[in-house]
């Protein structure tokens, strides 16, 4: 996958199927075309006409939607259009104002303070598991929840987290 990746020029990112939250972006993405499609079945309409629509609204802090960044033009929908408003126009400055979102959503970030070496760390196995892992002075133990933050750490178990 690192020679693909190297080959196309794009950086590839891993996330954890246990923590999709850590590729936001993509998840919201993926929640937003669920509840479309949901919502598209519910009122026994047509899905890819709801897609198109998604498609053609413009994006917060840089107007345009994303079928006009993509084709350089909007898309023909169910809507009344000027012709003028489908031909294919070159967009400018899409590049800055999306860099101008990013750093306005990163002025609201709170620098967090630096953590020192902690004595253990504690980690939950699986959402759905009441068994948590913790890491004391570089050994790993599976402690139950009664036991965290207790000063004797004493394994439940040294089998795989089960639920």
């Amino acid at each position: 996958m690192q020679e693909l990746a190297n080959s196309w020029e794009f950086k590839h990112t891993t996330s954890s199927p246990e923590f999709p939250q850590t590729n936001g972006q993509a998840e919201r993405a993926i929640q937003t075309v669920k509840c479309l499609l949901k919502k598209a079945q519910d009122s026994h309409t047509d899905p890819y006409i709801a897609l198109l629509d998604y498609r053609n609204t413009s994006l917060d802090g840089v107007g345009h939607s994303p079928a006009q960044l993509l084709m350089g033009k909007r898309l023909k929908t169910k809507l009344p259009v000027s012709k003028s408003l489908l031909k294919p126009q070159v967009y400018k400055h899409v590049q800055s104002m999306l860099i101008n979102r990013q750093s306005k959503q990163k002025s609201y970030f709170k620098e967090l303070p630096e953590v020192k070496e902690p004595s253990s760390a504690y980690m939950r196995c699986r959402r759905s598991c009441s068994i948590w892992l913790v890491i004391c002075r570089e050994r790993l133990v599976l402690v139950s929840p009664e036991n965290i933050g207790t000063e004797s750490v004493t394994p439940a178990y040294a089998g795989p987290c089960q639920k």
